[in-house]
């Protein structure tokens, strides 16, 4: 009788914070749509960048952007408005993307072709080092303590130091995907996937089949992930992956966006722009 009456009480208390859970989730969703979060989009970014442009990869800056201009092989800043200010290395290969190392004041910049991470002086304008790595590296992210590369042909992402040492592999079944200090959150375009680690490696959950062709992924300060789809969708999916709701349809027509690549949100503002 005792087991029955625990398994019983033990029922009710998750159908308590499950319905909890689900009231949180509605009063964050009424917030953030209040602080109207899915319309802070800069529609002038895209009419500013000169057309020359082929951007794969992208930091925020306090005053503007680092972007990767694959298709004339640079490394370029960009301000708040998107117009071009300056050039800051050119590459003999094709660059594919950045992140920014703060503590270094060096910004990171993958060549895939090569299977190199290359790292960048902006002030000084100048390659500091290259470092070629066993597999072909294409996104990259870092956080306080580490760089994370990865390489989604090999359906890994290799973990360094902020100097770009290797420390090992993560097994990431992933493309894109965004770091925090204690999440690894990515997309799997192929089985229209959004998945959650940790540092380590180990999966904390999967949302399958509620983005269909997602093609990018930030997360923001209160941990909900923003996954932006082929079909013209942002998603915002709750911590735990456990609820999701469509924060904008059709968003490219009514923002005056051309189809972006990939998704950048600027957490600190609750602010998403579009590259």
């Amino acid at each position: 009788m005792a087991a029955v009456q625990s398994l019983e009480h033990a029922a009710k208390v998750d159908h308590l914070l499950q319905n909890i859970s689900e009231k949180v989730f509605e009063n964050i969703m009424k917030r953030k749509h209040q602080e109207n979060i899915q319309e802070s989009i800069q529609k002038n970014i895209q009419e500013s960048i000169p057309e020359s442009f082929y951007i794969t990869g992208c930091e925020a800056l306090s005053n503007g952007f680092y972007v990767v201009d694959s298709l004339n092989k640079r490394l370029a800043v960009l301000n708040r408005n998107g117009e071009h200010m300056k050039d800051i290395v050119q590459f003999t290969s094709c660059p594919l993307d950045v992140c920014y190392i703060k503590s270094r004041n060096i910004t990171a910049v993958t060549i895939p072709t090569e299977n190199m991470v290359v790292f960048v002086d902006s002030e000084e304008r100048k390659i500091v080092e290259s470092v070629v790595y066993r597999l072909k590296c294409c996104y990259i992210k870092c956080n306080d303590y580490n760089l994370f590369i990865g390489c989604p042909n090999n359906g890994k992402v290799i973990v360094a130091d902020l100097l770009g040492r290797e420390l090992g592999y993560l097994n990431i079944s992933g493309d894109r995907f965004t770091v925090t200090h204690d999440n690894i959150y990515a997309i799997n375009e192929k089985e229209d996937l959004v998945l959650c680690y940790d540092l380590h490696g180990n999966q904390r959950w999967v949302a399958p089949d509620i983005v269909r062709d997602p093609i990018g992924i930030e997360v923001d300060l209160d941990g909900y992930a923003y996954v932006l789809s082929k079909h013209k969708t942002l998603h915002l999916i709750s911590p735990n992956g456990f609820r999701n709701e469509i924060v904008s349809h059709n968003m490219y027509n009514e923002n005056g966006l051309d189809d972006p690549d990939y998704i950048m949100c600027s957490v600190t503002r609750y602010q998403i722009k579009f590259f």
